[in-house]
């Protein structure tokens, strides 16, 4: 709900290429050391004070030291000053080394108040309140309940938003969602479980709207553990997973997938397979490994943050038992299970990951070479090759680079991939102008309620 309020300089459409948002325009120059942005004039932010070159330099420096701050992998590289006013309304970003991926991280980059993103008193909290340029402010925020923005009348796009107010409501219970949108007290519900598509597309009120998303779920193996040390256990664990029954049989809806990135990205390889299922080769190299009567493993989950995750953990259990190895599922409350993956407290975890910048460039930079779970996976060559991608301007080298950093990762993989998610959102038939993005982050301004 944040990019209702807040606007990033460039941002994604919906068949994944990079569209104007607050910068009009940008150009790469030095062999991609240096980006230079022709921002858009005339905007302002929810305080009345004006999104020019020194708003873009005191967000970016935020984004690049704040404690707190999930985009410092985006400008590790960059100088301690990353960010040049070239005049009010130009900008240059100056990076150590070619940075052809920038343009995608800013996507998720919200740009904030000069003021506001100066503020050392944020260096390790949240921005309280989030002021932005978009088309919403927020004017109520409940962490568990209701949230509620009002319509931005300065917004730089005229004749948006369409609506008047917005209210946001989490709901961790499914079935009260659809309840919910059912009874007319929500006009539009995402997230919807196959489960419930038949009866919901059987409502003549409603509509659906599927689509699907750059996200994979995913298990996350811990190499410090001593099986999970050695490549050929870790390969036996993909192998002894059937995918393809767990993606339609269990979560009901999605496509099988055993490789980084995900389809739609530069970088997706459908060259190996999707569902390397194979219960002989997992014993076999199980055996190999030394361990020919198995082991015992721990496999937690973060109960109420998935969809179907406790009956996915549950699958992939049984599958592992069936070639011998002992696993034990554990469902843990959910804030505490994702911070001990932090802290490396864990041995297979379960996790999901969505592409929010359209690039596979931020997951393989946090989760392989930043190593951001504490797994203890590390090689060189992988890093290597991801580093180089980073600065490929040219995606069909790029798709190489991604090719053989797959290579590398499936002779021993650290993460086990599982499948695709498909996401579907329900909406009362009165609700038009709803566009839908890969990566979940959407701008409500558009949408009309007859």
């Amino acid at each position: 709900m944040g990019r209702q309020v807040a606007e990033p300089l460039v941002d994604l459409a919906q068949d994944g290429k990079l569209v104007p948002a607050l910068a009009e325009s940008w150009t790469a120059s030095d062999g991609g050391k240096t980006w230079t942005f022709k921002l858009r004039r005339g905007v302002t932010f929810h305080d009345g004070s004006p999104f020019d070159a020194k708003a873009v330099q005191a967000t970016i420096k935020r984004a690049k030291t704040a404690t707190i701050s999930q985009h410092k992998f985006a400008f590790a590289d960059f100088e301690d000053e990353p960010v040049q006013a070239v005049d009010d309304y130009t900008v240059a970003f100056k990076s150590k080394s070619p940075t052809a991926t920038l343009p995608y991280n800013l996507v998720t980059v919200y740009m904030q108040p000069t003021a506001l993103a100066s503020d050392p008193k944020h260096d390790k909290e949240p921005m309280n309140p989030l002021i932005g340029t978009g088309p919403f402010k927020l004017t109520r925020f409940n962490v568990d309940g209701d949230s509620e923005f009002e319509a931005n009348a300065t917004y730089w796009q005229q004749g948006l938003p369409k609506v008047g107010e917005l209210v946001h409501r989490p709901s961790l219970e499914p079935s009260a969602m659809v309840a919910a949108v059912r009874a007319g007290e929500i006009d539009l519900a995402e997230g919807i479980a196959a489960d419930f598509v038949p009866t919901l597309q059987a409502d003549p009120n409603l509509q659906l709207i599927q689509s699907n998303l750059w996200q994979i779920d995913f298990a996350i193996l811990n190499t410090t553990y001593e099986p999970l040390s050695k490549p050929a256990v870790r390969q036996a664990i993909s192998f002894a997973i059937d995918r393809e029954t767990l993606t339609k049989d269990v979560v009901g809806a999605g496509t099988p997938i055993a490789t980084y990135p995900p389809k739609g990205l530069v970088g997706y390889n459908p060259k190996l397979p999707a569902n390397p299922y194979d219960p002989a080769k997992a014993r076999e190299l199980l055996a190999g490994a030394g361990y020919a009567n198995g082991f015992d493993l721990d496999i937690v989950f973060p109960a109420g943050t998935y969809v179907k995750e406790k009956e996915v953990v549950q699958f992939v259990g049984d599958q592992l038992r069936r070639v011998g190895i002992r696993a034990n599922v554990i469902s843990g409350e959910a804030n505490a299970t994702r911070n001990g993956y932090l802290e490396g407290q864990y041995q297979m975890g379960m996790l999901s990951s969505i592409a929010v910048t359209g690039d596979a460039d931020r997951y393989l930079q946090e989760r392989m070479v930043g190593d951001i779970y504490k797994s203890g996976y590390k090689d060189e060559q992988l890093n290597g090759l991801i580093k180089q991608a980073a600065g490929e301007t040219d995606n069909t080298r790029r798709q190489t680079l991604y090719e053989q950093v797959q290579d590398i990762m499936w002779q021993g993989p650290p993460v086990i991939y599982l499948y695709q998610i498909d996401w579907t959102y329900a909406a009362r038939k009165t609700v038009q102008g709803f566009t839908w993005m890969p990566n979940r982050i959407f701008s409500l301004a558009s949408v009309t309620k007859g």
